[in-house]
């Protein structure tokens, strides 16, 4: 009886649901704002989309006076799309993209329509606390919420990993928008009524939140993200190959369409409707600021992020024809059994974030081989700019005269921006000690300075380790001289026989009091408070001592001091609260500075944002001659900060008809290296921004590999798109060759592994108790 009962209820709301959106009678006027006569605008589709569409109407209306009229006839989306391929209306609302039978229909009768998004509708399923299951994959979706599914749920039909165990299965009002709409998209038959009917979204998170109620919960992805209280719940994750690969709901993945419980809610434009008086500006208003943000709390949709309304608004202006949001997944030809290679030049400093991307891609294309190869961002834009590079990883973008060489060249950059970092140095939070510090200061603090060239040499050990700092994968703006002799160069001189080997020398201890460098705060500046300097680094080096010591001392080669006033500090071995003995490095720095008046350290920005014991330090701001500027967000991302760079990769627009280099870029947009580039915690990230953009990525591939077939095949080869292959092994004229070979994306690892993953819950309270003078044996460490 109850199934005959849930059957006849289903069967009845759906009947109601066709008839509605099949009344060829239901037909709304309404009017927008014009200037120059009057034109009716015809809209077609679905009538689910149309009252997002007339109340983006609505509002625009209300902007102006107007006498021009749109009709809405929604009798769904089939009958929508047959009309705008036959050019009988102006536009279509849709809940699915056309299908390639469609687009036939719209090439063969010469139709060129305008795609955009103008919302999106996610499913999320909440799990209750402690729930023994974090992933679905998606063919287990119509045993969970389909009508013929499981009579009673289990944590094993969700994912058959999982501890089996029965569970409750909570849901909206059965006639909801939620059920009766979207969630009948997402299944093959009609989706199931036999669940406990929750009040609200939130009513059935204050119950899940309890480990003990053993359920799951399914509502939209808007009503989840506006929740006052989450509960501290995580809904599932979501997989499409069989729990490889589980990607979570957020705004990123629902915009680049990898969490497949979604759809996009569409309008299709006939591009000639844009003529029209004021229609191509209501499309504008609509995808811009005013338009579909503005309706955000009054539907149950998920607005899209920025970059996806950015993108329809390029499609209305150039106008951008056909297929742009619902193109096949990849415009990648490239087997991933193919061989080639591609080479990146760049600085080390930019690996931060790039790594993560050349992991993915020799993951993927395990026969081709991916070189990076160390220049300075000087020499990385010249060799970009002068054609001889592809793809370059630099920390800046380029100056007016290295875009002007670049145009000249035809060379059209294509830059992603994966976010800042920036060291800060640290004192004592209620110091006297000064609030800024210039170049000059820092550099009489920090480099290692020899009076006396017979003082010997540091012990083995410590010189090997320090001549990791030397500063050649530094921004280029304090870069200016790289190493003056090439390896292979001293390999051609060989050694006469009974020549000794250089390892041979001896090797004379270096006496700590031959070293120059003040070992009080009134030494550096006699108006600063007489009182024992004291610099808590990290090890040596750490690509936080790189970029300062480059940076004070404009690209020169120094040394990080090892003498009196640098503590190397290393984890005490002291048991904390939890049991643990070792506190992490910048902790116990940080609070070893927040407990001495004197010591200053020095940290990775969002390492520094992380750690419990910051409120005990301040941060002082450093002058590189304009004044003194404080490290923030804003001062970060727009690069005044002087200890700030950026991570971006640059490729030349016209080498995407490579193929390599062409899956090299779409690669930059995968989910899982954009997750881990996101755990770095750049200033600026933007993960969904950048997941929605490859729409923008798919055309550079295509416009490229266009202009590269319609090129005359006999043209000069000044005028011709490199190789990339090529392109990766010339070395510009300008650029020494002797730069060292060593590949820089070791540094990115050491640097995203300055933050600590478990904080102690004990801060150190005494500074150590070794004098300064026994400061040059631990810095040896």
């Amino acid at each position: 009886m109850t199934n005959l009962f849930r059957r006849t209820l289903h069967a009845a709301l759906l009947l109601t649901l066709v008839l509605m959106a099949g009344l060829p009678t239901y037909q709304t006027r309404t009017s927008f704002a014009q200037e120059d006569g009057s034109s009716e605008v015809v809209v077609a589709g679905s009538r689910y989309v149309q009252d997002l569409l007339q109340k983006l109407v609505d509002n625009y209306n209300a902007a102006a006076e107007n006498d021009s009229t749109v009709q809405f006839d929604a009798q769904g989306n089939a009958d929508g799309f047959t009309r705008l391929c036959g050019g009988v209306v102006d536009a279509v609302m849709a809940t699915e993209p056309i299908s390639d039978e469609q687009l036939l229909v719209c090439d063969t009768n010469a139709v060129e329509f305008v795609e955009l998004v103008l919302a999106y509708e996610a499913l999320v399923l909440v799990p209750s606390a402690g729930a023994p299951a974090t992933c679905i994959d998606q063919s287990s979706l119509p045993s969970v919420l389909g009508e013929g599914g499981a009579a009673q749920l289990n944590w094993s039909v969700i994912n058959p990993t999982a501890t089996p165990g029965d569970i409750t299965l909570y849901g909206p009002n059965p006639e909801s928008q939620t059920v009766v709409g979207f969630l009948a998209s997402l299944l093959p038959d009609a989706p199931r009524t036999d669940y406990t009917q929750y009040e609200s979204p939130q009513a059935v998170v204050d119950i899940l939140k309890d480990p003990a109620s053993m359920g799951v919960a399914f509502m939209t992805f808007d009503e989840w993200t506006g929740l006052e209280d989450q509960g501290g719940l995580t809904p599932l994750q979501a997989s499409t190959d069989q729990l490889l690969t589980c990607l979570s709901p957020d705004e990123g993945t629902i915009a680049a369409g990898t969490y497949p419980f979604r759809r996009q809610l569409m309008l299709y434009v006939n591009v000639n409707a844009f003529d029209k008086a004021n229609f191509s500006e209501f499309a504008k208003y609509a995808v811009g600021a005013d338009g579909l943000p503005v309706v955000d709390d009054e539907f149950n949709f998920t607005i899209p992020v920025q970059a996806v309304l950015d993108r329809g608004l390029n499609n209305i202006t150039g106008p951008i024809v056909g297929r742009t949001f619902t193109r096949p997944n990849s415009p990648v030809t490239l087997n991933t059994a193919a061989e080639g290679s591609v080479t990146i030049n760049g600085t080390g400093l930019a690996s931060t974030a790039t790594k993560p991307i050349y992991d993915s891609f020799t993951g993927t294309y395990t026969n081709v081989d991916l070189t990076v190869g160390a220049m300075t961002n000087d020499q990385s834009w010249g060799a970009f700019c002068a054609g001889t590079a592809s793809v370059i990883q630099v920390n800046r973008p380029p100056t007016e005269a290295e875009l002007a060489t670049c145009s000249e060249n035809n060379i059209d950059p294509y830059t992603i921006n994966f976010g800042a970092q920036a060291v800060v140095l640290l004192v004592k939070a209620d110091s006297d000690l000064p609030d800024c510090l210039d170049y000059s200061q820092l550099s009489a603090m920090l480099v290692q300075n020899v009076l006396d060239p017979q003082a010997g040499t540091l012990n083995p050990d410590a010189t090997a380790e320090a001549a990791e700092v030397t500063p050649t994968e530094v921004p280029t703006e304090t870069v200016t001289e790289v190493p003056t002799a090439e390896p292979t160069e001293v390999a051609t001189e060989a050694p006469a026989e009974n020549t000794p080997e250089p390892t041979e020398a001896p090797i004379v201890p270096l006496d700590p009091a031959k070293l120059q460098g003040p070992a009080r705060w009134n030494e550096i500046n006699p108006e600063w408070p007489d009182r024992q300097l004291l610099v808590l680094a990290p090890s040596l080096g750490a690509i936080e001592t790189d970029l300062i010591l480059a940076t004070v001392t404009n690209g020169q080669q120094v040394l990080r001091r090892t003498d009196a006033p640098i503590v190397q500090m290393s984890p005490v071995n002291t048991p904390n609260a939890s049991g643990a003995t070792d506190i992490p490095d910048l902790q116990y720095r940080v609070g070893a500075t927040a407990h001495f008046d004197g010591a200053i350290t020095y940290a990775l920005w969002t390492a520094f944002q992380s750690d419990p014991g910051k409120d005990g330090v301040r941060v002082v701001q450093i002058d590189a001659g304009n004044g003194c500027i404080e490290p923030t967000t804003e001062t970060i991302l727009d690069g005044s900060y002087p200890f700030s760079y950026s991570s971006m990769l640059v490729f030349s627009k016209a080498a995407l008809s490579d193929d390599v280099v062409a899956a090299l870029l779409w690669q930059a947009f995968n989910s899982d290296a954009l997750i881990q580039i996101e755990t770095l915690g750049l200033v600026g990230f933007d993960r969904a921004a950048l997941e929605a953009d490859r729409e923008n990525i798919f055309t550079m591939i295509e416009e490229a590999r266009r202009a590269a077939a319609e090129a005359d095949p006999d043209a000069e080869s000044g005028d011709a798109t490199p190789e990339a292959t090529e392109e990766a092994t010339e070395t510009p004229t300008e650029v020494s060759t002797e730069i060292p070979t060593e590949e820089p994306t070791e540094t990115a690892t050491e640097a995203a592994t300055e933050v600590p993953t478990e904080i102690p819950t004990e801060v150190p309270t005494e500074l150590p108790t070794a004098e300064p003078t026994e400061a040059p044996t631990q810095a040896a460490q």
